[in-house]
């Protein structure tokens, strides 16, 4: 992860990325249909960057109605 800090001792930004491999596993793992050894995942991956700006600035925030959201 790299991060980016101003003068002010603040992080400005954010930078990340995540490798995935593909991994190998027994077949008591995978279920009992697999081989002797099932690749399981992917190969791939994720980066992302986040700026943060605007620091002291007044936020007003509208809750949404009830039947406008739902929960994870």
């Amino acid at each position: 992860m790299d991060v980016w800090v101003d003068g002010q001792g603040r992080v400005r930004k954010l930078r990340s990325r995540i490798d995935f491999l593909t991994v190998s596993v027994a077949p008591s793992v995978v279920g009992p249909l697999s081989g002797p050894a099932e690749q399981v995942g992917s190969e791939g991956s994720v980066a992302w960057t986040v700026e943060f700006y605007d620091f002291g600035v007044p936020v007003h925030v509208a809750i949404p109605p009830a039947d406008q959201v739902t929960d994870f």
